[in-house]
């Protein structure tokens, strides 16, 4: 497929919004499982996706409501799933959870349009914009480091941002006209894509202190940074030569690796990584269906194939993977479309 930036929005902003996914066959599945699979459950509606993860288990994302006309951020921990709201209007979204509970995402104002939030012990701040009439968090550390991307006046335009102690900072782009931030690490350093001078390439970017790293590319106009760990390795995927097709990558120290992708497919995107160089995303064929995967120790494994075989279970996408190796996702269960986490047996 084409990678355009509409087509990157849709790659990674949630996927629960859908009503349906496209299933995949999944390939027979051990007897000795090495994960077991936990339905996070729902709001009410049919559909959600898990998010976020940290440490502690807890995981956050969206979910639809009854009716389905409307979905809501949530936060589940210990078998309880709770509603996080809005702020005012009929929407939001969690995207990322620190170790100190805070949870980050974007929620939808009374007005119309959307503000990035800040969720502390029960209240959910609104941490404003840009200037322009949307902004999105997507990612939190422990030291309240928000990062995200808004829209600039005028709306033409979205830039990533860093919000810390009530103040936005536009980060601003590798030249051209704009960016977006996925992730922050410990260290304060921070994940995303942003348009090269002249807008001809998008390039993925790690950001510290004030300075821009352009990761490049695997040899096509577009890439993206998704995530990044404590170790400054950064996952997404990258547009191959040609741009028809894009690739899960792992940079580290001035290299971008192809992680490939599962059983010939040909798209893969990386989400997450932890301390420990393991990687989750998923894996997709030309007509949608997609496969979660972890990738460790230069091998991709459908994650299918590492639950039990009499789950109910097709894990689509894998977005989040905390230090013990639990997984955060989406998936169908039973032929309803699911938020899962994935625990070690």
């Amino acid at each position: 497929m084409t990678i355009s930036r509409l087509t990157r929005w849709v790659l990674i902003l949630p996927l629960a919004l859908a009503t349906t996914l496209m299933p995949t066959t999944a390939r027979p599945a051990s007897a000795a499982a090495p994960y077991a699979v936990i339905d996070l459950g729902t709001l009410g509606g049919t559909a959600a996706e898990a998010l976020g993860l940290n440490n502690r288990d807890q995981v956050v994302g969206d979910a639809h409501l009854a009716g389905g006309q409307s979905f809501h951020a949530f936060s589940w921990r210990s078998g309880a799933l709770t509603d996080l709201g809005t702020l005012g209007g009929p929407n939001s979204s969690a995207t990322a959870v620190n170790e100190r509970g805070q949870v980050v995402g974007g929620a939808d104002l009374a007005g119309g349009t959307t503000d990035a939030f800040l969720v502390d012990h029960g209240t959910m701040r609104d941490l404003g914009t840009l200037g322009g009439a949307f902004t999105r968090a997507q990612g939190i550390n422990d030291r309240e480091q928000v990062v995200g991307l808004s829209r600039l006046p005028g709306n033409a335009t979205v830039h990533a941002f860093l919000w810390q102690d009530g103040q936005m900072r536009d980060l601003g782009t590798l030249g051209g006209a704009n960016s977006a931030a996925f992730g922050i690490n410990e260290r304060g350093q921070v994940a995303g894509d942003a348009d090269t001078t002249g807008g001809a390439a998008t390039h993925a970017f790690l950001w510290q202190g004030g300075t821009f790293r352009d990761l490049g590319t695997l040899g096509g106009t577009f890439s993206a940074g998704l995530g990044l760990n404590n170790r400054a390795q950064v996952v997404g995927n990258s547009a191959l030569p040609g741009n028809a097709t894009f690739a899960a990558f792992l940079w580290q120290d001035g290299v971008m690796t192809n992680l490939g992708t599962l059983d010939g497919d040909p798209d893969s995107q990386a989400l997450s990584i932890n301390d420990s160089g393991q990687v989750v995303g998923w894996s997709g064929t030309q007509n949608g269906a997609l496969r979660a995967f972890l990738w460790q120790d230069g091998v991709m494994t459908d994650l299918n194939t590492l639950i039990p075989p009499d789950s109910g279970w097709q894990l689509v996408q894998a977005n989040a993977i905390n230090a013990r190796g639990d997984i955060a996702g989406m998936g169908i269960h039973n032929g309803v479309t699911a938020s899962f986490l994935l625990r070690r047996g």
